[in-house]
């Protein structure tokens, strides 16, 4: 259950939830993407928790973190959801 994405040209390899959750991430980029959103849109096929939707969150933000390139964070909105912000290249 790989999926490929592409990070200042290195590969990343992701789950199919990971993908899931960077797409909705980044389609609420600069802005919170509610935990609700996060998880009907990363639970389509399967159970899905909100300790299940951390974990996930943690293992991407390790990817995008290790494939270099420019920085993206991931931040959390205790109560809201998630932010995905990408820093300005200089």
């Amino acid at each position: 259950n790989q999926a490929l994405a592409t990070k200042a040209g290195i590969t990343l390899a992701l789950t199919r939830m990971e993908l899931r959750l960077l797409y909705c991430l980044a389609e609420h980029r600069g802005r919170v993407a509610p935990t609700d959103r996060l998880l009907a849109f990363a639970s389509k096929s399967e159970e899905f928790s909100s300790s299940g939707l951390k974990t996930h969150i943690s293992h991407l933000r390790q990817k995008l973190a290790a494939a270099g390139g420019q920085p993206v964070t991931i931040k959390s909105r205790q109560m809201l959801g998630y932010i995905l912000e990408v820093a300005d290249p200089k």
